[in-house]
């Protein structure tokens, strides 16, 4: 089975407003800047969810202090066998970092929904994250299923 290539653009159908020129917004631009308070829920996005398997973003922030970018996952195995998940490669917006060494996530046979975090040395993100995620039979320790996310969280 290949590599799934997933793409979620998260700047689909929202307007590019030039904060340069905030003091000439008129007030139509400044509403749609602020949104609704449904929009402030930050980035909750599933990235799968099949029969095997489901795994949402919920959320990406900043450590100020130690100059990481943290991006937090909910995963479930709906399968009758052991799974992990590791990382592979990281890109954020130009850089790269290699999250293959980092430990995997477990996920038990027909685990609850299980939350987990991984971070890189990134601060603001400008753009774009793709990450590769691989979906690891533990009992024979091959690889399952592959993906490579692209996000394009800002324009």
């Amino acid at each position: 089975m290949g590599k799934e290539m997933i793409y979620i653009d998260f700047t689909d159908g929202k307007k590019q407003l030039d904060t340069s020129k905030m003091e000439q917004w008129t007030q139509e631009e400044w509403n749609e800047w602020r949104g609704e308070p449904e929009d402030h829920v930050g980035i909750q996005k599933v990235l799968f969810n099949d029969s095997d398997f489901y795994m949402k973003i919920t959320r990406i922030h900043y450590d100020e202090a130690t100059k990481d970018m943290y991006v937090t996952f909910e995963a479930q195995n709906k399968m009758d066998r052991n799974f992990s998940i590791q990382f592979g490669s990281w890109r954020v917006d130009d850089e790269e970092f290699d999250l293959s060494n980092s430990m995997p996530e477990f996920l038990g046979v027909n685990s609850n929904i299980i939350h987990f975090r991984k971070s890189v040395k990134y601060m603001f993100l400008k753009s774009t994250i793709i990450m590769e995620v691989n979906i690891i039979d533990v009992d024979n320790n091959t690889t399952f299923r592959e993906f490579e996310f692209t996000l394009k969280i800002y324009s």
